[in-house]
Parts: structure tokens; C-alpha cells; sequence
């Protein structure tokens, strides 16, 4: 089954949720590292720190742009 973010919820990985959560508030354009470090500072579980130091480095316009964009990098 299938939340309204696509993600199985059956999962045992962290999410996209729990991405998005971490990155509230965080002004785009952002960079990799400003993503970084704003999720450090907001919660982000060290599963999601790791997954989003995955990331290609480069500007992200949106948390959306963040997650679609690089989806294979994060999962």
C-alpha cells in the first residue's frame, strides 16, 4: 500500500517524509552542503544524514527538486 507521498509503507528506510521534515525552513536555493548542515541541525536521524550526504554536489530549487531529482542517489 502506498501513502500519498508514493512511498511503500511498508519501508524500513527513512522516507521521503522524514527528508522533507528535516529540511523545513530551509531557504532554496540551496546547496548541498547548506542541506547538509540545515538537516544536521533539525532533527534529521544520522540514517537520513547519510542518505542525504549521497547527494550530488550542486543547487537544489526545491525539496521536491531535492527528492525527484536525485531520487536514485537518496534510495
Amino acid at each position: 500500500m502506498m501513502n500519498t507521498l508514493n512511498v511503500p509503507q511498508e519501508s524500513t528506510g527513512p522516507g521521503r517524509l522524514p527528508i522533507a521534515a528535516c529540511l523545513q525552513g530551509l531557504v532554496f536555493p540551496a546547496s548541498r552542503e547548506e542541506v547538509l548542515l540545515h538537516a544536521a541541525t533539525h532533527g534529521a536521524t544520522a540514517q537520513v544524514q547519510a542518505m542525504l550526504g549521497r547527494l550530488p554536489s550542486r543547487q537544489y530549487a526545491s525539496v521536491a527538486d531535492l527528492i525527484d531529482g536525485y531520487a536514485d542517489s537518496l534510495w
